[in-house]
């Protein structure tokens, strides 16, 4: 990986029934996040992808979220939000 490479991965974050939250990427396998408290997933995605793809690609990597269009136009009142339950984010992972 060159320090101009940009590398897209997609993790899916599904409800649990205990209203915590459990996500995963297909992307990278073995990466799993799972708490009862889900402000604290959340809050792990971005730090965890960090060292996961790190590791990864032996070389260093700062993920950031990509806005989601949708996203943008719910916050703004354009559009309703999407139902609840499972959802998909994607992150951008820059060489550092």
């Amino acid at each position: 990986m060159t320090t101009d490479s940009a590398l897209r991965v997609t993790v899916t974050i599904e409800r649990r029934e205990d209203g915590g939250l459990y996500v995963y990427s297909d992307d990278l396998p073995g990466f799993v996040l799972s708490h009862a408290d889900p402000d604290r997933v959340l809050a792990d995605i971005e730090p965890a992808l960090n060292v996961f793809m790190s590791q990864f690609v032996n070389h260093d990597v700062q993920v950031k979220p990509l806005v989601d269009l949708r996203d943008a136009l719910v916050a703004n009142g354009i559009v309703d939000e999407l139902p609840k339950g499972r959802t998909t984010r994607d992150y951008v992972g820059l060489a550092a």
